[in-house]
């Protein structure tokens, strides 16, 4: 049986390699800080310490399973079955970096092997979110992949090929799966975009920063309507707005005409378009922009870049 445990553990990779930095920033030593009571807690096996470590709205969604798990009650009551289940499960970890897509969100990646007496030992690469609430840090999300050493899913001499999903029209949108930011002006709008609900669609979880404070959250689910032969999304925001968009193709990118509500009850309308300029880089630009039937100013043409190593180093 493949152990559930990792999707719980993988949060603590981290420690190993803050230790070795010696130039820390508050929010690295904060965030090691949090990591070493998620250690602390797992060991004593203490459900509701861990569950606090998380946001209040924090999602999990794991890509083996299909199971997605939100909110701190959930998260709480999935560390209580796992330890039920794998009382003396063990976790290593290698591999792990942390890097800071903006001030208030960190990203922290790495490999996990955990051995449990009744179960396979299993390996999986992962990503988890950290993002910075009212002064604290906070898990907010958590995605995992398979390791390709993972002796359940390949051997040595024939690594096992990436899986592919059931609905193969996503695969004209996979370029979007990372991380991503666009900043400027004082403002910055990063999101992060990966596989869910066993790859039959794309999330992706956004963030509107302005001036150091989160203005804005949301996520945007992405699927094929083989009805109508397109693609839809369903959008949702932390202001009580939410509404659904249906996407074309272009020549250079994609156009989405999304209409929604806001929490006062506004019919919204609006045009956005993304024009792809490379694997890394997108321009975006939103006109048509409506509520109640009152014309808004357009958004100009921005740059929105992929979040790696080379951006993080400019």
């Amino acid at each position: 049986m493949k152990s559930k445990s990792l999707s719980f553990v993988l949060l603590v990779g981290f420690l190993g390699s803050a230790a070795a930095n010696q130039k820390e920033n508050p929010d690295e030593s904060a965030i090691r800080k949090n990591l070493a009571a998620y250690l602390t807690a797992y060991g004593q096996q203490d459900a509701a310490a861990l569950a606090a470590l998380w946001s209040e709205d924090g999602h999990f969604l794991s890509p083996t399973t299909g199971k997605s798990i939100i909110g701190r009650k959930g998260i709480e009551e999935e560390y209580r079955a796992l330890f039920k289940e794998e009382p003396k499960a063990t976790l290593t970890v290698d591999g792990v970096t942390l890097r800071f897509l903006t001030k208030d969100v960190a990203v922290e990646e790495g490999v996990a092997h955990v051995t449990a007496p009744d179960a396979a030992a299993t390996s999986d690469t992962y990503q988890a979110i950290h993002v910075k609430k009212g002064g604290r840090w906070f898990i907010d999300s958590v995605r995992e992949t398979a390791a390709a050493n993972d002796p359940e899913e390949s051997t040595p001499s024939q690594p096992a090929p990436a899986e592919k999903s059931p609905v193969p029209e996503l695969e004209k949108l996979v370029w979007m799966i990372g991380d991503w930011v666009d900043s400027g002006d004082g403002s910055s709008v990063s999101h992060s975009c990966s596989w869910g609900m066993g790859k039959c669609f794309l999330r992706k979880d956004f963030s509107v920063e302005v001036k150091g404070l989160i203005e804005m959250e949301g996520i945007e689910v992405i699927g094929w309507d083989p009805a109508e032969k397109l693609f839809r999304s369903w959008i949702f925001d932390s202001g009580g707005g939410f509404g659904s968009a249906t996407w074309t193709q272009s020549e250079d990118g994609w156009i989405k005409k999304i209409t929604g509500t806001t929490r006062e009850g506004k019919k919204v309308y609006a045009e956005h378009t993304l024009h792809l300029l490379n694997e890394n880089t997108y321009q975006f630009e939103a006109h048509g922009r409506e509520a109640d039937g009152v014309l808004l100013p357009n958004i100009p043409l921005t740059e929105v870049v992929r979040v790696t190593e080379e951006s993080q180093e400019k």
